[in-house]
């Protein structure tokens, strides 16, 4: 037995453009494996719960979301977005923008994602509140990387503003034979102008290293991150 809402609404679903799904999925395709696979169940669920649903694809053009709210005249905007431009800092400004318009949108408000991009400032604020978190060192970069004698090896590396498990692998994992590479790295002009956090995590001695508060392309060409 499938909820049904009292109200009908008018829903505009913002997700990005390259995550836009089909109508239908494919004879064949597992939807499960295919990366459009949440805004495919969300804006199928809505539709079954009797929404008026316009899904939006964006890129970089916000006047693509005032012509949306001409045409459909929504309620409410459901926001899938967690990039813009390809950038994850910029989803914040989407949803500023979403304020300024006095559009009502679901999920957390432009204040509130600019502190989670931010891992050196959200632990700040738990410590404040004696909750406990990785101790953590911020350096820039093209210094010298010195690591702190509190943090111990091994230390994970994954980007700072990127979400999930992107650019998550084997190779990011610092060891103490592979911590002379990985300052080299930070030197490199290649990583020029970006700031670093180096953090332990305490929980079952795990312990991070944090990277650049912007994303990073490490020369094997896959994403790099902050350490955690």
């Amino acid at each position: 037995m499938r909820f049904k809402p009292k109200t009908k609404l008018r829903i505009l679903v913002l997700l990005s453009q390259e995550l836009m799904p089909p109508d239908l999925v494919p004879d064949g395709v597992e939807k499960e494996k295919q990366p459009w696979r949440t805004e495919y169940d969300v804006i199928s669920t809505l539709k079954q719960m009797g929404h008026d649903v316009a899904p939006v694809g964006l890129r970089s053009d916000l006047e693509v979301i005032a012509r949306a709210r001409e045409e459909h005249k929504p309620q409410i905007a459901f926001n899938l977005l967690e990039d813009f431009e390809g950038r994850a800092l910029y989803d914040q400004h989407v949803v500023s923008y979403l304020e300024l318009i006095k559009q009502p949108y679901t999920g957390c408000n432009p204040r509130g994602l600019t502190i989670a991009h931010d891992k050196a400032l959200t632990k700040k604020i738990l410590s404040y509140h004696r909750i406990l978190v990785p101790g953590f060192a911020v350096f820039p970069m093209g210094q010298k990387v010195g690591r702190p004698r509190r943090l111990k090896f091994p230390l994970l590396v994954k980007s700072v503003v990127e979400e999930g498990l992107v650019g998550i692998s084997q190779a990011t994992e610092v060891g103490r034979e592979t911590f002379q590479v990985f300052r080299a790295g930070v030197g490199s002009s290649s990583y020029r102008d970006r700031s670093w956090i180096m953090h332990s995590i305490v929980f079952n001695s795990l312990v991070g290293l944090s990277m650049p508060n912007q994303s990073v392309e490490p020369t094997g060409g896959s994403r790099c991150a902050q350490v955690a």
